[in-house]
């Protein structure tokens, strides 16, 4: 149940476009459900890569801040030094 709790937090945090926080989530879902020796959420680790690949790829954050709604996670990443504009 925590591994599940864990994910859907990051998949809220995701959608709000607090993508730290989303990626922090998942992290902890992950290593829960490791731990546990689980199973109960399938996609946790490509939810994860998928965001680290974000984080480390300014051009496909890039295509994402056109979206005003992604306008957080640009600014956030790049106070982060992360993102820098292109």
């Amino acid at each position: 149940m925590i591994v599940v709790s864990h994910d859907a937090l990051g998949v809220l945090a995701w959608t709000a476009s607090d993508f730290r926080e989303a990626l922090r989530w998942f992290q902890m879902a992950e290593e829960e459900q490791a731990r546990f020796g689980g199973r109960w959420v399938g996609d946790i680790s490509a939810k994860r890569k998928r965001l680290k690949s974000w984080q480390r790829s300014p051009t496909r954050l890039s295509s994402c801040f056109t979206n005003k709604k992604c306008q957080r996670a640009k600014d956030q990443l790049a106070t982060e030094g992360e993102v820098t504009e292109g």
